[in-house]
């Protein structure tokens, strides 16, 4: 077991899970080193002043909001690591008038030809984005004197609303495929990386059970998992690994 510096690398520690590994190992694992892989690969989005994103980068805190999402960049990155690409694309609603225009395109991802998720997405110029003043001019649109005298034609939309629509599908397709609903908020509020990596180390020990292995899943999901509980939980499970090799050594 390779430590350099306090620190363990995320692959060897992947390899300590045997290939019959059971579903809750499975599930905990990718969980613990998506964590661990978007605290030290992905990079957060600057904001402007006033909160709103400056540069996306891979990830951005939405808004008026505590919850944070991936970008296309940053989405595709998770896929790349886990090898899901996008399998097909397919427009399930186009509207496309001067005054209107929308898309609802529906994303398909996988492995190989294995289908992991399927998502739409949609944009409309009925978004805030498309309705500022400036935003209309782009489009066509006239004023005098600040009132609109010519109304844009969002015909000429239609190209920037369909990006939009596919990187939305294509975001919410990896996150499903990936079960990564929730990964950003842990990411950034939860456990240190290394704190992640030595809870890998410690969870594949045989005197870890099954149902254990579960509940830390299940509660690294929790608003709860904060780097301090992550300390105390970490100390508490050396402990019981430490006293459990020494009943077994006494009774050997």
């Amino acid at each position: 077991m390779n430590r350099e510096n306090g620190k363990v690398d995320v692959d060897q520690a992947m390899e300590l899970f045997a290939p019959g590994e059971t579903p809750s190992e499975t599930f905990l694992k990718r969980r613990l080193e998506m964590i661990a892989f978007v605290r030290d690969h992905l990079v957060e989005a600057t904001y402007k002043s006033n909160g709103y994103v400056n540069q996306e980068n891979d990830y951005y805190k939405v808004p008026k909001s505590d919850s944070y999402a991936f970008t296309r960049r940053g989405a595709s990155k998770l896929g790349d690591r886990y090898d899901v690409k996008q399998l097909d694309e397919h427009t399930d609603d186009h509207i496309y008038t001067p005054e209107h225009v929308m898309y609802r395109i529906r994303v398909t991802v996988g492995r190989d030809t294995r289908v992991l998720g399927v998502a739409a997405g949609s944009c409309s110029t009925s978004e805030s984005r498309f309705t500022s003043q400036g935003t209309k001019k782009l489009y066509g649109a006239t004023y005098q004197d600040g009132q609109e005298v010519e109304p844009p034609d969002y015909r000429a939309a239609d190209h920037d609303v369909l990006a939009m629509a596919k990187k939305r599908g294509y975001v919410s397709a990896i996150v499903d495929a990936l079960c990564a609903h929730d990964v950003l908020r842990s990411a950034v509020h939860g456990p240190t990386v290394d704190q992640l990596k030595r809870a890998i180390l410690l969870l594949s020990h045989e005197s870890v059970s099954d149902e254990k292995r579960m509940k830390w899943a299940e509660w690294t999901r929790k608003p709860s998992c904060t780097a301090e509980k992550m300390e105390e939980q970490l100390a508490s499970l050396e402990d019981h690994i430490h006293e459990t090799v020494k009943t077994e050594e006494r009774q050997a």
